[in-house]
C-alpha cells in the first residue's frame, strides 16, 4: 500500500482552502492501492495537544512515498514550506497544487526543482492521479529490494561506502589468531546468513588484506539454503607470520543473482556450431 502525505495550510481551517484539500483527499481515495495521511486531522483532536501529535506527523512525512501539497494564495503558512523542504531533503517526490503565479513559485525554487511537479489549482484531479502513480512506482521500487537476514550477536555486516558490492565480515574470536608463513587457517565469523530466494553469496578476501599482508582467501559459494556459520579459509603466502586480531575485518560477502534458478538443462544429440568449436587453452593467443 502506497502512502501519500497530503499537506495544506492548517493555519486557516475553513473556507475554500479546506474545500479544495478535502476534494483532493476524495480524489486520492478513489485510487487503488493508495492510503492518505492528512496532518490537519491530527489537530482536530481535543486539546490540549502535546509533542506526540507533532512526532506522528513528522514520522508520517518521513515514511511517505509522495508529498502532495495544496498551497493556495492569500493564506499564510509556515508548515507547508517546511514540509516541502523536508521532503526534498529526503528525496521524496513532491506534487504541488497552487494558484500562485508560477514566476513567484520559481523564485521560491519549488517549481524549478527536479523533485517538484507543479499543477494549477483547477487541475488538482490530475495532480492526484500523478501523485498516486509516483507513489505506486515508489512502492514497486521498494519491493524490488530483496531482504537478507543474518544472526550473530557480536558481529555486524558493514560497508565502508554506499554502493560497495561486498559486506565486510570480521574475525569472531577472543584471542589473536596467528597464521604462519605458507600455511592456512579457518577464520570464524560468528555470522549465519539467510539469503533471499534467487540470491547466493560469494565469500572472498578484501583487496587490502592481500596487498598489505599477503593473505589470500579462495572464493567459496554460500548457497541460499545454507544456514551454518560462515568460515573463511585464509592462506598466508608471505614469509612472515600474520596475526588476525579479534574483530578485524579480513573477508567480505558478495551477494549474487542465482541464474541457476532460471536455467533448465535438456539433453541434446549435438550442440549448436560456433566459430570457436572445441578450441581451448591458448587458442586466443597471447
Amino acid at each position: 500500500m502506497a502512502l501519500i502525505y497530503l499537506a495544506h495550510p492548517i493555519d486557516k481551517t475553513g473556507g475554500n482552502p479546506m474545500v479544495v484539500a478535502m476534494n483532493m483527499q476524495d480524489e486520492l481515495l478513489k485510487q487503488d492501492g493508495i492510503s492518505v495521511f492528512t496532518p490537519a486531522d491530527a489537530w482536530t483532536v481535543k486539546p490540549p495537544h502535546d509533542a506526540r501529535v507533532q512526532r506522528i506527523n513528522e514520522r508520517a512525512l518521513h515514511e511517505c512515498d509522495v508529498l502532495l501539497v495544496y498551497l493556495p494564495s492569500g493564506v499564510w503558512t509556515r508548515g507547508v514550506p517546511v514540509e516541502i523542504t523536508i521532503a526534498n531533503e529526503r528525496h521524496i517526490p513532491v506534487v504541488l497544487v497552487s494558484d500562485i503565479d508560477k514566476s513567484s513559485l520559481i523564485e521560491c525554487y519549488w517549481a524549478n526543482h527536479h523533485n517538484v511537479t507543479v499543477y494549477e489549482t483547477e487541475r488538482y484531479d490530475m495532480a492526484c492521479e500523478w501523485a498516486a502513480a509516483l507513489a505506486r512506482a515508489a512502492v514497486r521500487k521498494h519491493d524490488d529490494k530483496r531482504v537478507a537476514r543474518f544472526t550473530g550477536a557480536d558481529t555486524q555486516l558493514t560497508q565502508a561506502f554506499d554502493g560497495d558490492a561486498g559486506f565486510d565480515l570480521a574475525y569472531n574470536g577472543n584471542e589473536p589468531l596467528v597464521i604462519e608463513p605458507h600455511t592456512m587457517a579457518r577464520i570464524p565469523t560468528g555470522v549465519c546468513v539467510e539469503m533471499p530466494r534467487g540470491v547466493y553469496a560469494v565469500l572472498t578476501g578484501r583487496s587490502s588484506t592481500f596487498s598489505k599482508r599477503n593473505l589470500i582467501t579462495p572464493m567459496s559459494v554460500i548457497d541460499e539454503g545454507f544456514r551454518g556459520e560462515l568460515f573463511a579459509v585464509v592462506w598466508n603466502f608471505g614469509d612472515q607470520p600474520q596475526t588476525i586480531a579479534p574483530g578485524e575485518r579480513v573477508i567480505q560477502l558478495l551477494p549474487m543473482d542465482n541464474v541457476a534458478r532460471r536455467v533448465e538443462w535438456q539433453p541434446a544429440a549435438e550442440l549448436s556450431p560456433t566459430d570457436r568449436a572445441d578450441l581451448g587453452f591458448g587458442s586466443s593467443g597471447r
